[in-house]
């Protein structure tokens, strides 16, 4: 199902859903900033669900000798992991969550500086043990949705996407034109409930039990 819309195909299809072709009641100027709108929101209940996984972007990192953080990408809205290259080898990172931040700290006995753990703080990336050396690796990543501007700039609809975008589009519309928007709005949730549900067939392996479970696990292994 998935499709690449240009910005005027997202308007077409709008203004169409609500007949106002022709009218200039909602200007394009305005219908762009609702189609925008509504895919930031849109997004912003992917990154919830982990969605983004089926299209990540990738960037080089460099880590600073005895310096925990790394930025991430400008306009970095979810990470999704980060590797490091050791020796020649790549070791993909596990990811541990705020509560185990200082649980390296509380070692006894000296770490070898070799990050086996990452954290997303703001726009920091932390490496757990606090790399001793300058190791270079990638982090995955989901950019920030960038506004619409142009006729010809393009959204990737995935599987759906742009349904949702253009029904949530519609129903500002129609409310703002003292029609009614239910049916748009039912169309909306419908699309989303489409989404929602192919993210989380995606990503049965991240479920709240399973990362939870895991976190446990690991660090039960942690030395002391």
């Amino acid at each position: 199902m998935a499709r690449t819309q240009t910005l005027l195909q997202l308007r077409t299809r709008a203004r169409q859903f609500c007949g106002m072709e022709n009218s200039l009641f909602i200007t394009d100027a305005e219908l762009t900033g609702y189609l925008n709108q509504s895919i930031c929101d849109l997004e912003s209940q992917l990154e919830v669900a982990g969605a983004f996984e089926r299209k990540p972007q990738s960037s080089a990192i460099t880590c600073t000798p005895g310096t925990e953080t790394v930025s991430t990408p400008t306009s970095t809205l979810a990470v999704y992991g980060v590797d490091l290259s050791v020796d020649g080898t790549t070791r993909t990172l596990d990811r541990i969550e705020f509560d185990d931040r200082n649980a390296f700290r509380e070692w006894s006995v000296p770490t070898n500086g070799t990050p086996s753990f990452f954290r997303v703080d703001g726009t920091n990336i932390h490496l757990y043990p606090t790399p001793n050396r300058a190791f270079t690796g990638t982090v995955y990543y989901y950019k920030a949705h960038v506004d619409l501007s142009a006729d010809g700039d393009t959204y990737d609809g995935v599987n759906g996407w742009d349904n949702y975008a253009v029904w949530s589009a519609v129903a500002i519309m129609l409310a703002k034109q003292e029609g009614d928007p239910q049916f748009a709005m039912a169309e909306r949730q419908r699309w989303l409930g489409t989404i929602l549900a192919g993210a989380v067939r995606l990503n049965t392996s991240k479920s709240p039990t399973v990362t939870n479970a895991y976190r446990r696990r690991v660090r039960s292994e942690w030395p002391r």
